[in-house]
């Protein structure tokens, strides 16, 4: 009995032993192909650094790595679980570290001697310099506490051609396989009786598994390296790779989108919602363009694609579908995001040319749709082109005219009909490019409109007529154009009474213009400011009346104190019918039954005086009377009209040549 206790006791002893012994035998396994995953992944951290960095030689030459080298660096720590990397050069020398923080960025910087994190073996690092190969060394319960508990430092070469030209230490964090494999190979060797059986089948997990991860790995570092992550189309580098012109269809094209008002989706929603609507723009590029093309979100909320189709309509009929579907409404984080896109087409004549060229040409494409309103597609052409450069010109103008001193004022002259003395000055705005060349208001306007430039410009147009005509007589008066876009932010009435305290000019020497268009936006916005207005003193003008809709409602609704009549009426009076007089003559009559000063402009003959001075038009202006001028200018012309008027009213008969010298 005794003796069978014993054999029994030896036996349970030896099984324990051998257990116990498979057990630690399984944990160094399992530390080992740990060990040689992590190894394996560094060397494949190592190869994607070479082969994405750009420039990769320079960085690690450099003294003093850029913030351009060090993100383009930093962005590879994202790939696999790396938690801290050291770069070296050929000479030995740390260039770039890069470590993750408790908040789990990823912290960076040059000179990585001043981080307590360098260290290392540098006599390895001379030795993977001199010899090659590869070596790792296994942390395992480190001392710590900011460290993982268990991972992997390797010592890879960076190779470029077959010249060792730096080291990278990779430290790869496995404490989460190494646990959850400890603990299972224990569990599983302890309560299994067939040992073996269970060494094979952990050891047959652990490589099944180890595999497994690997090719997961590889998946995401291929994926990262193609596609954009937020659209899910090709990425910039991934699209020129992969775009062709060539094929077996009639007609190819290329597209330059770019989504309307996007700046405007992100503040209101904010970023979350803003890269939803983006993966919705991507969504109905990649079902427009099918299969056959090839898509690409190339930065910030702009799109490109290459597409072939039998025919230039049908690639039109694909690009309507295409904004048609990113118009329909996208319900995401619980709320309703509506927008558009612009598209420049480029239908490629000749598919021998670069995709970069023909991009260029679609995005010129685009600038006119964009130009033109938004939600638009413009397909190129050669007058196209000459179109996109003349507007770049204007717009480069418009922007820097205000910091440059490119605007400028001058002042055209309105004289009264009853005693031929200047009464006040239209402030008219100029533009003069950096070359020299002097760009009509009708063209630079609309542009300033439509970037957004207006606001500014016409705020240093009201101050600076304000501050001159505060410098002129007390009987004349200054009158100023306004846009429509000054009205948006509904401030304009305090900011003519700023301008009005801070210039010392008084209320009642300042009128401000107003088109029948403008007021057609927003009528009740418009009309309660224009009251404010009146309210400081200011007088209200209907410019170019006559025009447009010509709506007599907005005469008496608004109050105007002055009706400025379109110069089109003046032109009309050398017509030997006798229509535009008689108009004239119901117009300026009806302005002086609503009690308002009618005003005529661009007369240009002494025969329009006349007949306007007949129907008793209170004030007129025109190039017969005077002509834009500078600052400078007006003192000079002010003396020279009231010198005229004198010598006039000494005759019996007013001699009109006189008003044009002024």
């Amino acid at each position: 009995m005794r003796k069978k206790l014993i054999i029994t006791v030896a036996a349970m002893s030896m099984i324990l032993v051998l257990i116990g012994a498979a057990s630690l035998g399984l944990v160094a396994v399992i530390q080992h192909g740990v060990g040689v995953a992590a190894e394996r992944e560094a060397v494949q951290w190592a190869q994607y650094l070479t082969d994405e960095t750009p420039d990769l030689e320079s960085l690690l030459q450099a003294d003093n790595p850029d913030q351009d080298q060090l993100s383009a660096v930093l962005s590879l720590s994202q790939v696999s679980d790396v938690f801290r990397f050291e770069l070296f050069n050929q000479q030995g020398d740390a260039v770039v570290w890069a470590a993750q923080s408790d908040d789990g960025a990823m912290a960076h910087g040059a000179h990585p001697h001043q981080t307590p994190h360098i260290g290392g073996h540098l006599d390895t690092v001379q030795q993977i310099l001199a010899e090659g190969g590869i070596a790792s060394f296994i942390h395992d319960e480190t001392a710590d506490a900011t460290e993982p508990k268990y991972f992997i430092e390797a010592y890879t070469p960076i190779v470029s051609g077959e010249q060792v030209i730096g080291v990278a230490i990779v430290y790869v964090d496995k404490t989460a396989m190494y646990r959850q494999f400890t603990s299972s190979a224990i569990q599983y060797s302890i309560a299994m009786s067939a040992l073996f059986a269970v060494i094979l089948a952990v050891a047959y997990f652990l490589i099944a598994y180890l595999r497994e991860r690997q090719k997961t790995a590889k998946r995401s570092i291929e994926y990262l390296a193609n596609f954009d992550t937020v659209s899910g189309l090709l990425n910039r580098d991934a699209f020129f790779k992969t775009a062709s012109l060539a094929s077996k269809a009639n007609c190819v094209a290329v597209l330059y989108a770019d989504v309307d008002n996007f700046k405007s989706t992100n503040d209101v929603f904010g970023h979350q919602t803003g890269d939803a609507f983006l993966r919705h723009v991507g969504e109905a590029i990649a079902r427009g363009i099918g299969e056959t093309g090839v898509a690409s979100r190339i930065g910030g909320d702009e799109f490109v694609a290459v597409i072939a189709a039998d025919s230039p309509q049908a690639i039109l009929a694909v690009v309507d579908r295409v904004q048609q579907d990113v118009k329909l409404p996208l319900r995401t984080g619980g709320v309703t995001v509506t927008g558009g896109i612009s598209v420049g087409v480029y239908m490629v004549p000749d598919t021998t040319v670069s995709v970069a060229d023909c991009l260029h040409k679609a995005d010129m494409a685009l600038y006119q749709a964009k130009a033109d309103g938004r939600g638009l597609h413009k397909v190129f052409n050669q007058a196209l082109e000459a179109t996109v450069a003349r507007r770049q010109k204007v717009e480069k103008a418009v922007r820097q005219g205000y910091d440059l001193d490119l605007f400028t004022l001058e002042f055209q002259p309105l004289l009264d009909q009853t005693s031929n003395l200047c009464v006040g000055f239209e402030a008219l705005l100029r533009l003069t490019d950096e070359d020299g060349e002097r760009i009509p208001p009708d063209e630079f306007i609309p542009v300033a409109e439509s970037i957004g430039e207006i606001e500014r410009i016409g705020t240093w147009v009201l101050k600076t007529a304000m501050a001159q005509a505060a410098a002129w007589p007390d009987d004349l008066f200054v009158s100023v154009n306004l846009s429509v876009r000054q009205f948006e932010s509904q401030e304009l009435p305090e900011l003519v009474s700023e301008l009005l305290a801070q210039t010392g000019l008084p209320a009642t020497r300042l009128e401000l213009e107003v088109t029948e268009s403008l007021l057609m936006h927003d009528t009740d916005k418009i009309g309660r400011q224009l009251a404010d207005l009146r309210t400081l003193g200011v007088s209200i003008a209907m410019d170019d009346f006559g025009t447009g809709y010509s709506s007599l409602g907005y005469l008496w609704k608004f109050g105007f104190d002055k009706l400025k009549i379109d110069r089109s009426f003046i032109m009309g009076l050398a017509d030997s019918r006798g229509q535009a007089s008689d108009v004239l003559d119901a117009i300026i009559a009806l302005g002086h039954r609503l009690h308002m000063v009618v005003t005529a402009e661009g007369i240009e003959t002494e025969e329009q005086a006349d007949i306007l001075s007949a129907m008793s038009c209170d004030q007129m202006q025109g190039f017969y009377f005077g002509r834009p001028m500078r600052p400078v200018d007006i003192a000079p012309f002010l003396l020279n009209n009231v010198a005229a008027t004198r010598r006039d009213n000494k005759k019996t008969s007013v001699p009109k040549k006189a008003r044009s010298r002024g």
